[in-house]
């Protein structure tokens, strides 16, 4: 994510296999593993007595092994007991340290690796050093991840090897059989599980955090999603969930694509523009000649603030509340008055308008 030229095309080589569609769909029965334990686990909290249960530490914690095991073939929490892993909670908190750091963060690319570590011990400073724990903790967790992804490969039979489809595997399994220069070196390997970890835990905790509450204050959808499923439930013949199935799970997809549209878990993204180029806009602006600009010239270096949130909840684009999101037409109700249930995502990424698609399949 921070490199560029042919170090960025050779790490995008690697990886790209691995964030396929049909490798994707491969994952469906890990992560339905992962769902299973996390419901056995609640049960046994409340099998006793009734009781309130915080699930944001459960959505860290439920987040973390399921990038573990999906990512990198690691299972970081058995969920046999109430406290969570410890380096699941460094990846929770290290965002917060992070932005109360924020001199630290400027001033540490102009000192050697050295000198940062010794002021980053001696400086009197309790947030700074808490983010110093934090990178301590994650740094000794990756490292023993990898040290036994690597022992483990090297014990596996090569059939069962090629069976495994998680990051760190593929990874691997490309430096054991490729050429001496393709080899990535062990710190580019633990770089790769420290940015999908704390890329992918954070925000995987923060949509699931969301998808609790909106839940929760409408027990109409969680009736409507639990018959959905004991539907499918009954049709199917096996107990494992497969990704075919999931495509009969229409509310409950439309729900999740709704409030991740409606509350996306990353709001905005910045971008550093590696050479000059120039954006073309939808909408023209006037400027103070009174002249329209239809594109803006962005020079190499700039930052450009690319807001996630806004066109995701712009009426322009998803129009306006209208009979059709009510309970009466059978159809999901919007969340907030100026948004218009229907869309489609495209592989770029960016939200397209589609106001029938999701009201034609519920309907």
């Amino acid at each position: 994510m921070a490199r560029t030229g042919e170090v960025h095309r050779k790490h995008r080589k690697e990886l790209t296999p691995v964030f396929t569609k049909s490798h994707i769909q491969e994952l469906v029965p890990v992560f339905d593993s992962v769902a299973r334990k996390l419901r056995d686990a609640l049960h046994l909290l409340v099998q006793a007595n009734p009781r309130e249960v915080d699930m944001l530490p459960w959505a860290t914690r439920v987040a973390l092994e399921l990038v573990g095991k999906a990512g990198l073939g690691y299972s970081f929490d058995k969920f046999t007991d109430d406290k969570p892993d410890e380096y699941a909670l460094a990846v929770k908190n290290l965002p917060t340290q992070l932005f109360q750091n924020t001199v630290a963060r400027t001033l540490a690319p102009l000192f050697p690796l050295a000198v940062r570590r010794f002021l980053a011990c001696t400086i009197p400073s309790r947030s700074l050093r808490e983010l110093v724990y934090l990178v301590r903790v994650m740094d000794e967790s990756s490292k023993k991840l990898l040290s036994s992804r690597k022992t483990t490969l090297l014990h596996q039979p090569t059939e069962q090897m090629r069976l495994e489809k998680d990051l760190m595997t593929v990874l691997l399994r490309n430096n054991m059989r490729g050429k001496p220069e393709n080899v990535l070196p062990d710190s580019h390997l633990l770089g790769h599980i420290n940015a999908l970890i704390f890329g992918a835990v954070d925000t995987t905790s923060s949509a699931l955090s969301r998808l609790l509450h909106v839940l929760a204050q409408n027990p109409a959808m969680q009736d409507r999603i639990r018959e959905e499923h004991r539907l499918s439930r009954e049709q199917n013949t096996t107990e494992e969930l497969e990704f075919k199935t999931l495509t009969n799970f229409t509310y409950t997809d439309a729900f999740i694509r709704e409030v991740l549209r409606l509350h996306a878990p990353v709001p905005a993204l910045l971008r550093c523009a590696i050479k000059d180029t120039v954006l073309p806009l939808e909408n023209a602006i006037i400027g103070r000649d009174g002249h329209k600009t239809y594109q803006v010239h962005v020079p190499a270096g700039t930052t450009v603030f690319a807001s996630i949130l806004m066109p995701n909840t712009s009426a322009q684009i998803w129009g306006v509340s209208d009979s059709i999101l009510r309970e009466s037409s059978n159809v999901m109700p919007c969340f907030v008055k100026d948004d218009f249930l229907g869309w489609e995502l495209c592989m770029s990424g960016v939200c397209i308008a589609n106001p029938q698609l999701i009201s034609d399949q519920l309907v």
